[in-house]
């Protein structure tokens, strides 16, 4: 059976350098007590281009529509029996749900005097340890799978292919792959994280982070859009952290308990000046002072592993 942790996830949105841009997600777990295997994940990052009416519909409509709480959708995935499933069903569902949205959303649009009609969105969808995958614009989903090993799944359009159009989300590329055991968590980026970050770069910050973290997705995310505003992206930042196997990165829950544990107690002893146990230095390192005059400016105090350059930069 999967981890406890298994789909565990976070969404942060950092408004980058130019902030024009709206971004929103929608991220919606459907768990089965009686077979963690049969879990259901749906997570998407949806970002307006013209305002963010089409936007905020697709982010709101989507998980009704995939999870078959909509009558225009009866063939969902989650009415599809575990006996039937394949690649090539769960790939048709996702595309009848990207259809029915971008349908809906030129309704809305055009009934609002054609307000936020441009969107980008990529899509994850997460059902009998297969990953299905859909993108319509700049963003990417990567894979970090056993050992860290980043795998892009989805990968961003090319610019003569580029469509940002409600209508692009019916032709959105699709991609089906099979979960492995050993996988470790699905990073699911805008074009701000991947304008900065390579994939490599985004798997190492994530699973540092993760380790000093004791396995916090929100922790992941906050790291991962601060190095890409660092490395210098422009438009928004987003990014959703999808756990998948947790204890692969910073071992079982036993041993992530008995580490906060020795953590604590070393931070109590440096703070309240007692001895250190025998053999052990009672100092707990501090953070990195902030420069002189550096403001609230994240580029003037970078450090360590935010401070690297994307190699293709």
């Amino acid at each position: 059976p999967p981890p406890s942790d298994f789909l565990a996830h976070s969404f942060v949105c950092n408004p980058g350098r130019r902030g024009t841009l709206v971004t929103t997600a929608c991220q919606e777990v459907h768990r089965d007590p009686s077979s963690p295997d049969d879990d259901l994940g749906l997570f998407a990052v949806f970002t307006g281009h013209q305002g963010d009416l089409a936007a905020r519909y697709c982010a709101s409509k989507l998980p009704k529509k995939y999870f078959g709480k909509e009558d225009d959708n009866r063939s969902s995935v989650a009415s599809t029996t575990a006996s039937s499933l394949t690649s090539r069903a769960v790939n048709y569902d996702l595309r009848t749900c990207l259809k029915a949205l971008s349908h809906g959303a030129d309704r809305v649009c055009f009934e609002r005097a054609k307000e936020g009609t441009q969107v980008s969105a990529t899509v994850v969808a997460i059902r009998d340890r297969f990953l299905l995958t859909a993108s319509s614009g700049l963003g990417s989903v990567v894979l970090a799978r056993e050992k860290g090993a980043a795998v892009a799944i989805a990968k961003p359009a090319e610019s003569g292919n580029l469509q940002r159009s409600t209508a692009g989300l019916a032709e959105a590329k699709l991609t089906s792959t099979k979960l492995l055991p050993a996988d470790e968590f699905l990073l699911v980026g805008d074009e701000g994280l991947w304008s900065a970050l390579g994939p490599e770069d985004a798997v190492r910050i994530a699973r540092a982070a993760l380790k000093a973290s004791g396995g916090d997705p929100k922790s992941v995310a906050d790291k991962l859009t601060y190095a890409a505003y660092v490395n210098g992206a422009v438009d928004n930042i987003s990014v959703i952290v999808v756990l998948l196997n947790i204890d692969a990165v910073v071992g079982s829950a036993a041993g992530r308990k008995k580490a906060a544990k020795k953590k604590a107690a070393y931070t109590n002893v440096h703070n309240s000046g007692a001895a250190a146990p025998r053999g052990k230095a009672a100092h707990m390192p501090s953070s990195p002072p902030r420069e002189k005059g550096a403001g609230g400016d994240p580029r003037h105090h970078a450090r360590g592993l935010f401070s690297m350059k994307h190699s293709a930069a």
